[in-house]
């Protein structure tokens, strides 16, 4: 028992480190093993930062298809939906368990990446290049993010390089795209620094049934080609970490993004001139380490400061923003502290108690300017605070971890009423300042052999954004009067992974049932002069059922797949929508992919080939539910062959191979038949560190 306490204590630790663990004596001591929840392959198991939460673990060796996007990726795991306006790199955001997009946090190496002025993150901006693995939190926060998210966390962790290190990556395929891509630098002992330059670009000019507008009536269809939609996107990501003593690491981290685009508008009306331009650049700094060799207090300090300017050009007025020039500016400086102290009590100390402290604070400023009509709105800025206890609890004889934690979350506005920006406020003598109490429980039990028993209970909220509150111009009317949304979550389920004693043969599984409840969803309504106000009028209730699992048997045969089971009810006062499904949530939604591989002696090392299924039913496109999206199954296949020797790697992968027109929003297609090709030229993985 104080074997398996000592392990636990260590993998606490360990768990607490986003960026990199600072050395100690303890790391001679074995490695702890915790279970995952494996959806796709970890042959070199890691740990979450939450043991009870409902986690996938994505790791980048496991990421073998040609020009995989990060979208894509997340989209064949369990309770995920991934929602794209049209083709490859397009705008993609999230969805967990039902959830809006912005009701999902997103963070690299610990930094929320989620906007200021709101909205969910566009996926499609994040290369996969320099990630190292991606860890998703289905329904609940860790500690150590700081605020509540009721939806869940999607975790992005970094490379980090400890030694010398090149690799090399280029492709490309079907509508003119192009991809490539390089990671290296160098390490030693206590230092390491690693540079990641990423670009992917693409003509866009895919083929698609137009309808032109009329979805019941085909005489008037038509295969044309996507106007307007190429794009370029760069980026740059620079990471460096140095031992400062035996205790203290300190890692920085700075990441460049640069991004034009066409905006093709909906597909029966193409434009022909609007575009649009981003720029994002993060900054973050990391401070970990364990003050005292006496008392095991484990300490991370995370600042970081995000700016980002969004220029859009619509000199036709093609897009319908009624403006023909937009520079949008954000900036979020911030900070993030977590303090966890693990103790241990009893005769043989069979109790791992585990106190942890969280306090973050976030400013967050929003500066729209209409360069058209040479208007500078005034700045719209808030104030975040959010401070969490939580207890986790590991009871060794009864094979019982119990975490209880709670969370004060605060909002407050340095402007309360911008001058020049029309805002509509309900009730009047609310300036959107509001603060809430949040709580999560959870449970895990290891009593049969190889299997976890996880249950959670978890009460979040979803603060109105800088948009919601203050407006942007003229269209959108801003009404500091919301309310936050209120989300309660609860799940329970299963992991069982087979032992070690079974490799290679392996096989993991989960099954987890879920329910949310949330109230006073945000919407903007719009008005008969097309002026939209946001307002607090809707609530909804979701239970499902997510399965996923992985296999790797035979030495020849892997696989790995997910089904979600999902049922969702608007249950406003509005009678048009009382009863129905949420917008762009299907009931059912399935992924498998089967691989067949064979090594050999000699040059080329491992090939194999692979087919994937994906399946999802019919939804609607609106609230009323009157539009609705026929269900869909997609095919794609792919082949890969390597050579462990040279260190190349050569992958082709075909998507959508019946060629069928399928979309996520209305006007809006996704590509049919395309194929991507890739070489990579990756040396073993030595010289990486697991962040």
């Amino acid at each position: 028992m104080k074997a398996t306490t000592v392990a636990l204590f260590v993998s606490c630790l360990w768990a607490s480190t986003s960026w990199a663990t600072p050395p100690s004596s303890e790391e001679e001591i074995a490695k702890p093993e915790p279970v995952e929840i494996p959806t796709v392959v970890v042959e070199k198991r890691r740990p979450t930062e939450d043991s009870a939460a409902p986690a996938t673990v994505i790791s980048r060796e496991d990421v073998t298809d040609a020009m995989s996007s990060l979208p894509e990726i997340l989209d064949e795991q369990p309770g995920l939906r991934i929602q794209r306006l049209g083709g490859l790199e397009s705008f993609s955001t999230v969805s967990i368990r039902g959830s809006s997009s912005d009701q999902v946090l997103v963070a690299l190496d610990g930094i929320p990446l989620n906007a200021a002025e709101g909205g969910g993150v566009d996926l499609s901006t994040i290369p996969f290049g320099p990630l190292d693995r991606i860890v998703v939190y289905r329904g609940v926060t860790p500690l150590s993010f700081g605020t509540s998210a009721i939806g869940g966390v999607v975790s992005m962790h970094s490379r980090t390089i400890s030694r010398p290190w090149l690799e090399m990556e280029a492709g490309g395929g079907s509508f003119g795209t192009r991809m490539a891509r390089g990671f290296g630098g160098s390490g030693g002992d206590g230092w390491g620094v690693g540079v990641a330059v990423d670009y992917v670009g693409s003509e866009g000019n895919f083929s698609f049934v137009d309808d032109h507008g009329t979805l019941f009536q085909a005489d008037d269809d038509q295969t044309t080609e996507r106007k307007n939609n190429a794009f370029d996107q760069a980026s740059v990501l620079v990471k460096t970490h140095v031992d400062l003593n035996a205790t203290w690491r300190l890692g920085v981290i700075d990441w460049f993004l640069w991004r034009s685009q066409g905006l093709p508008g909906m597909a029966s009306a193409p434009t022909e001139k609007a575009s649009l331009r981003r720029m994002r650049n993060l900054l973050g700094f990391r401070l970990h380490g364990r003050p005292s060799r006496r008392f095991p207090l484990d300490v991370a300090v995370v600042p970081y400061v995000s700016w980002s300017q969004t220029e859009l050009s619509d000199p036709l007025s093609e897009a319908g923003f009624g403006a023909d020039e937009i520079r949008d500016q954000s900036w979020v400086p911030g900070m993030n502290t977590t303090i966890k102290w693990p103790l241990f009590f009893g005769d043989d100390d069979i109790i791992l108690f585990s106190p942890g402290l969280n306090v973050a604070y976030r400013y967050e400023r929003f500066m729209p300017r209409d360069d058209g009509a040479s208007i500078a709105y005034d700045a719209s800025e808030r104030h975040r605070l959010s401070a969490a206890l939580e207890l986790d609890v590991d009871v060794a004889p009864v094979e019982t971890q119990f975490l209880v934690s709670g969370r004060y979350e605060s909002l407050w506005n340095a402007v309360h009423q911008p001058e020049n920006r029309p805002i509509v406020t309900d009730p009047a003598s609310n300036n959107g300042d509001t603060d809430a109490w949040t709580f999560r429980g959870g449970v895990v039990n290891r009593s049969l052999r190889d299997t976890e028993f996880r249950a959670n209970v978890s009460y979040g909220v979803r603060f109105p954004s800088l948009h919601e509150l203050f407006g942007n111009n003229g269209t959108l009317l801003g009404n500091p009067g919301l309310d936050p949304e209120r989300g309660l979550g609860l799940d329970m389920g299963l992991v069982y992974s087979t032992p070690r004693t079974l490799r290679p043969n392996h096989w993991s599984t989960e099954l987890f049932g879920f329910a949310r409840w949330t109230e006073d969803l945000i919407h903007f309504v719009q008005n008969a002069q097309n002026i939209s106000v946001a307002q607090n009028i809707s609530s909804a209730r979701v239970f499902g059922v997510e399965w996923g699992t992985y296999f790797d048997v035979l030495r020849h045969l892997r696989g790995r797949g997910s089904v979600t089971w999902l049922h969702s009810e608007d249950r406003s006062d509005t009678a048009a929508r009382r009863g129905k499904r949420l917008p762009q949530q299907p009931e059912w939604k399935a992924f498998v992919r089967l691989e067949g591989y064979v090594r050999i002696k000699g040059w080329v090392s491992e090939m194999g080939a692979s087919a994937e299924l994906e399946f999802v039913s019919g939804n609607y496109r609106d609230p009323a539910n009157l539009v609705a999206v026929p269900e869909r199954w997609l095919l794609g296949a792919g082949l890969y062959v390597q050579s462990q020797s040279s260190g190349l790697r050569l992958d082709v992968t075909a998507r959508n191979l019946t060629n069928d027109t399928v979309l996520d929003y209305t006007g809006f297609p996704l590509p049919g038949l395309s194929v991507m090709a890739t070489l990579r030229y990756t040396p073993t993985m030595d010289g990486l560190e697991r962040s």
